[in-house]
């Protein structure tokens, strides 16, 4: 029997009981806000759409592997997906699907297979999309077309990363996508922000974009991906900014939140301003001990996270080209402890809730005009055997 013992730090942030859930998300409004996470886990994802729904999130993120859909040709395995889709419905989000991860019998060949791969035919990833938004026609919103291609982690093939190969793999997709639901907005790039272009680990994410357009991308998306991750800089800061003292990851667009200048400028210059900007990622890591390839995280303690991450929501909202917003991530503390993401999570692998949570919380129901009273009262509620009936609140209650 599954078992857990949790610990939940409640800071309460009370939002008056009367007032019913709003979703904020508009057509006119810019930008939307969203939550990265991981609902498919073999528990009560309630908590987190509880909270997710006070926070007055617009939008879920939810990452869907093709591998552990049909890890057969034509055999599907739904039952996770199906459950997740269902937990979601009531509650009144938009879903946007990050979907990658080739099954073994659609890999290209020769390509390294501890790593993901492309699809050696294009057509086959198009089926699969094909069959899974006609399967949940109208219960997704947006598809995010393999996320961190610029990655060999995510991109392995004997012929190197390729933006061109990318789009031969867009384009199909793309019409099958529409095909199913004409309403889905198909979202492309959503690149890793590398300040790395060796062509064989990664590629520049703008030399990326920019191969993208040269190679056709433009008619086959409806807005542009973007993943920015801030390092150890403050949200309003920018390459020759000197408001922190920390001299490391100051050298490159890509270590910065407002990166997503750098690339609606490759927009921009492509003749494309009707597209708009989808930040599908974005967020500060926090850690108390070094980590490889984290190292900046160091820089950043709980209560920074917070403010940032604060600060990166209301500096958005100023932007009118960027239609969305995603706080990656939520959960993947308690699904994915020992992956390097769990340090930008909102909720600590114990389930207690990081400063962040709530203060997103409290901003977004600022930004959302609802009374709350935040409480000065903290108490901890001690679960030791807690179960998928047992719900926590992650400090923040309706």
């Amino acid at each position: 029997m599954f078992r857990r013992h949790i610990i939940l730090a409640l800071s309460l942030l009370t939002v008056a009981a009367t007032l019913p859930f709003v979703n904020t998300a508009k057509a006119d409004q810019t930008p939307s806000f969203g939550l990265r996470l991981n609902l498919m886990i073999n528990n009560d994802v309630t908590p987190l759409l509880n909270a997710a729904q006070i926070m007055r999130v617009d939008w879920l993120a939810q990452d869907v592997r093709w591998k552990d859909i049909e890890p057969q040709t034509g055999q599907y395995k739904w039952e996770k997906m199906d459950a997740m889709i269902m937990a979601v419905r009531p509650h009144g989000f938009r879903l946007l699907l990050s979907v990658y991860g080739t099954p073994d019998w659609a890999r290209v060949a020769r390509s390294d297979p501890t790593r993901d791969a492309p699809p050696a035919n294009p057509a086959t990833f198009a089926r699969f999309m094909s069959a899974m938004l006609t399967r949940y026609n109208g219960l997704v919103s947006a598809v995010e077309i393999y996320p961190e291609s610029n990655l060999s982690a995510r991109w392995s093939s004997p012929d190197g990363i390729s933006p061109e190969r990318y789009v031969e793999l867009l384009k199909p997709a793309y019409a099958a996508i529409h095909a199913a639901d004409p309403l889905v907005i198909v979202i492309g790039g959503s690149l890793a922000p590398t300040a790395s272009n060796d062509g064989k680990i990664a590629i520049d994410d703008l030399v990326y974009y920019k191969r993208m357009y040269k190679a056709g991308a433009a008619n086959y998306f409806d807005a542009l991906g973007v993943r920015v991750d801030g390092h150890n800089n403050p949200p309003k800061d920018f390459v020759g900014s000197k408001s922190v003292t920390t001299t490391t990851y100051k050298n490159n667009s890509a270590f910065y939140f407002r990166h997503y200048e750098d690339v609606y400028a490759v927009i921009a210059e492509n003749g494309d301003k009707d597209k708009k900007l989808w930040i599908t990622s974005a967020g500060w890591a926090s850690a108390t001990q070094k980590v490889a390839g984290k190292e900046f995280a160091l820089d950043v303690d709980e209560q920074k996270q917070a403010e940032y991450l604060v600060g990166a929501t209301e500096l958005a909202q100023s932007q009118p080209y960027i239609a969305a917003l995603v706080i990656n991530n939520f959960n993947y503390s308690t699904s994915l402890e020992s992956d390097p993401a769990s340090l930008y999570s909102l909720i600590r692998a114990d389930w207690s809730a990081r400063p962040a949570l709530l203060k997103l919380a409290q901003a977004r129901q600022e930004m959302a005009a609802v009374a709350y009273t935040p409480s000065n009262a903290v108490s901890q509620h001690i679960l030791p055997n807690w179960r998928p009936r047992q719900r926590p609140t992650f400090g923040i209650q309706p």
